[in-house]
C-alpha cells in the first residue's frame, strides 16, 4: 500500500490561473479521503488524532499561479524574500491551529491541510479524549494543575476521558497539544483506513478565511470568494477504533 508521504512526493497539483476546478477536484476526490478515511496522526506511541474536518491551502509562487493570500507559509509574508519549501507530510505549528504540509519547490507551490475538527484518542488508557476550556492539563492519564509550561503561563485546557468518540472543533489547541504531547518526541502519519471507508464520501463545505486581491492583512477584510476547500466525514464509533 502506497504510504501518504509516498503519495505527496509523487503528487503535482495543477496551479496555474484558470484551473482552481481541477485543483478542487483531486482535494475532494484524492486528498480529502486521504486525510478522513486513510489513517492518523500518532504522537508519542499513544495518542492518535483522527481528523474529521480537514481545510485545503493552496498558493502559487508564480506570477500566473492560484493565489491563497491567507496562507502562512509563502514568500514575503512574515519574512521578507523566498521561505524553503516544506517537505512533503510535514507537520506545521501555527497560531490558527495545525497544518500537514505538502509544498512542491520545482512546480513552487505551497499547499497544506488544515486540521479544523478531530477525535483524539489514548492508547494507553483506551479512551476517548475531550478538550474543553479550564486550567488542567492531562499527564500520564492524570488531570493535573499545570499553570506553567517551560517556564510560562499554560493554554487553559481541561482533558476529560470519554468512552465514545469526542469532536474537538478548535485548531487553534492543537498548537498546544500536539507540540506538548509531541514535545521533542516523534509525530507520525500511520496509513491505517477506517473500517467505514468504502461506505462515505466527504461532504464537501466552504473553507473559511478566503478573500480577494493581492494583499490580505487582518484588518483588510474584502468581499469573499467562494471555494470548497473544506471536508468533513461523519464521527467515528468506538468500532471503528482498532
Amino acid at each position: 500500500m502506497e504510504t501518504l508521504k509516498e503519495k505527496f512526493e509523487n503528487l503535482s497539483l495543477p496551479w496555474e490561473d484558470g484551473k482552481q476546478k481541477e485543483l478542487e477536484e483531486i482535494f475532494n476526490k484524492q486528498l480529502a479521503p486521504d486525510f478522513l478515511y486513510g489513517g492518523y496522526i500518532r504522537v508519542l506511541d499513544r495518542y492518535r488524532v483522527y481528523i474529521q474536518c480537514v481545510e485545503f491551502y493552496f498558493h502559487s509562487e508564480e506570477p500566473n499561479g492560484i493565489k491563497d493570500e491567507i496562507v502562512y507559509h509563502r514568500n514575503n509574508y512574515h519574512v521578507e524574500g523566498e521561505l524553503p519549501y516544506f517537505v512533503p507530510l510535514t507537520f506545521h505549528a501555527h497560531a490558527s491551529g495545525f497544518d500537514i504540509a505538502f509544498e512542491n519547490p520545482i512546480l513552487h507551490y505551497r499547499a497544506s491541510a488544515l486540521i479544523r475538527a478531530y477525535e483524539l484518542f489514548d492508547e494507553k488508557v483506551g479512551k476517548f479524549i475531550k478538550v474543553e476550556n479550564g486550567k488542567f492539563i492531562l499527564e500520564d492519564g492524570k488531570l493535573i494543575n499545570k499553570p506553567e509550561y517551560n517556564g510560562k503561563p499554560h493554554s487553559d485546557y481541561k482533558f476529560i476521558y470519554a468512552d465514545e468518540p469526542e469532536t474537538n472543533t478548535q485548531s487553534t489547541y492543537l498548537y498546544d497539544i500536539l507540540n506538548g504531547f509531541g514535545n521533542a518526541g516523534e509525530i507520525t502519519w500511520v496509513t491505517k483506513p477506517l473500517p467505514f471507508y468504502n461506505n462515505q464520501k466527504p461532504n464537501p463545505k466552504e473553507r473559511k478565511g478566503v478573500y480577494k486581491g493581492d494583499k490580505w492583512t487582518a484588518s483588510k477584510y474584502e468581499e469573499p470568494r467562494k471555494r470548497e476547500w473544506g471536508f468533513d466525514r461523519k464521527k467515528l464509533n468506538k468500532s471503528d477504533i482498532n
